[in-house]
């Protein structure tokens, strides 16, 4: 079974996870904006890139190690944050490896530009901590998305942006039905409400359950709200 909890996540940085965030032409200003406007990010943005710049001058840092390694560097800081209860002076890269390992792994089935893969394994890894704080003994590993469910998505006819809500959602099907016949039904003509239909009450709690979570998680509401056309 899974269990998927909601999890409290920075939501300005969240929302730059879940954007396209390439930095050339247009989207430089609409990302210094956003950071201009969340004071408490701006604040982290500049103790994590103190080394390069002791200003936080965005265009510097963004020329000096891209927005890849901006967002790293962030991610770094709200996760030792999680873990240490404390904001840290310097960003440790190592406690996002994982995080990239992540996104390595799906970087061929995503529209280039967003970070939704990394926003997964962020979610993850964030109520990991959550709950290492409360006792249990947990770690970001392949059982929350397994390798075989990633493959999956070379079935796919182009690259796509909400990668995690699919892989959520296809991680939960096989727990449910096994990888082999999972994979019979992807290469067959289906319509995913007929796969929900197909599911027990119990499954389709335990589904929507995960997805209310995660969609909490990072605020997102339209994948159940807004009205299919």
């Amino acid at each position: 079974m899974l269990n998927y909890r909601y999890t409290h996540l920075p939501l300005p940085f969240v929302q730059l996870l879940a954007s396209n965030m390439q930095t050339g032409g247009s989207v430089f200003p609409k990302l210094k904006s956003h950071i201009e406007a969340h004071p408490d990010m701006k604040t982290i943005l500049a103790r994590a890139v103190s080394d390069i710049d002791p200003e936080a001058r965005l265009e510097k840092v963004i020329h000096s190690i891209g927005w890849l390694g901006v967002r790293d560097r962030i991610a770094a800081m709200y996760l030792q944050r999680r873990r240490d209860g404390v904001y840290p002076y310097e960003p440790d890269l190592t406690i996002v490896k994982d995080i990239n390992l992540f996104e390595g792994r799906t970087k061929d089935y995503c529209v280039d530009g967003f970070s939704r893969s990394y926003l997964f394994a962020f979610y993850f890894k964030m109520s990991m901590l959550e709950q290492i704080q409360e006792g249990s003994h947990v770690k970001l590993s392949d059982e929350l998305i397994s390798q075989d469910v990633i493959q999956l998505l070379s079935k796919t006819k182009a690259k796509v942006i909400h990668v995690d809500w699919i892989l959520l959602v296809l991680q939960q099907l096989k727990n449910f039905w096994g990888i082999d016949h999972l994979n019979l039904r992807l290469t067959s003509n289906f319509v995913w409400k007929e796969i929900y239909n197909e599911l027990n009450n119990n499954q389709q709690k335990e589904l929507v359950d995960n997805l209310l979570s995660y969609g909490a998680s990072v605020a997102e509401t339209d994948f159940f709200t807004a009205e299919m056309i």
